[in-house]
C-alpha cells in the first residue's frame, strides 16, 4: 500500500489519536524523534489545546440513511467539533436554529464538513 493511500483516511487534529497514528507510519519511512507535550503548555505565543479525537458524525434523512457520514469521509469534520443531537426540518435553511447549525457552499461541490464555532458545531454541505 503506498504511503498516501495509508495515510489520506486518518482523520487528524494537530492533537489526538490521529496524528499519533500518522507519525507512527511516518516513522516507518522517516527518523522521527517523537515527544507528547501536554494540552495547556505555553509554547511561544501559543498554548497547546486540548486533545481532540473524533468516533463518528452523520446526518440522517427520515429513514435513517445516512446523507453524510465521518465514516466515509472524515473531511466531512471540522476538527474541534462537539457532538449534538437534534431534529432539522426539510426546511431547515430557513429556521434559525438550524440556520446557525447547517451551511451550505457552493464551494464544496456535493461534499460537507463540520464547523467548530464559538463552542457550537457546524455542518458545511455543498450545493448541488
Amino acid at each position: 500500500m503506498s504511503l498516501a493511500r495509508e495515510l489520506q483516511p486518518i482523520c487528524r487534529s494537530i492533537t489526538g489519536d490521529g496524528l499519533r497514528e500518522t507519525l507512527r507510519i511516518l516513522s516507518r519511512e522517516l527518523p522521527l524523534n517523537i515527544r507528547e507535550v501536554p494540552s495547556g503548555t505555553q509554547v511561544l505565543d501559543w498554548t497547546v489545546p486540548d486533545e481532540w479525537n473524533i468516533r463518528d458524525a452523520y446526518i440522517k434523512n427520515s429513514k435513517g440513511e445516512r446523507l453524510v457520514d465521518f465514516q466515509k469521509c472524515a473531511l466531512h469534520v471540522i476538527n474541534y467539533s462537539v457532538p449534538i443531537r437534534a431534529t432539522m426540518m426539510r426546511n431547515w435553511a430557513v429556521g434559525s436554529t438550524c440556520k446557525a447549525l447547517v451551511r451550505i457552499t457552493a464551494a464544496f461541490d456535493l461534499s460537507v464538513s463540520v464547523h467548530f464555532r464559538n463552542n457550537r458545531f457546524h455542518y458545511m454541505a455543498g450545493a448541488e
